[in-house]
């Protein structure tokens, strides 16, 4: 992330998209999708591996990422769809989220 003071920007971190999704990892990277910057957080859609193939994560999730103490984290995320359904039962959102315990 980049910084803006003016005439310049600063690089204040650099964070991985599996790092902020807010999925657990089930052994297969996670992603985030960045879309805008709305009232302070970074917003996008997260896309997270649960009990899927190698290839293809299944659960889709609108996500907030918010700078906190200097460094990019996931703040939160809902449910937007499930690609695997014909494949197992969609989970809980909070069996496949991890908590994030720096949020204020």
């Amino acid at each position: 992330m980049f910084i803006n003071y003016g005439k310049t920007f600063k690089l204040a971190d650099v964070t991985n998209e599996t790092e902020i999704c807010g999925c657990k990892r089930e052994g297969w990277p996670n992603s985030f999708r960045y879309q805008k910057i709305e009232d302070g957080f970074l917003k996008g859609i997260s896309i997270c591996h649960h009990n899927d193939a190698h290839c293809c994560p299944s659960i889709y999730l609108k996500t907030k990422v918010k700078f906190i103490q200097g460094k990019l984290q996931f703040h939160s995320a809902k449910f937007v769809m499930d690609d695997g359904i014909e494949h197992r039962p969609t989970p809980n959102i909070n069996s496949i989220l991890f908590k994030n315990d720096n949020l204020r």
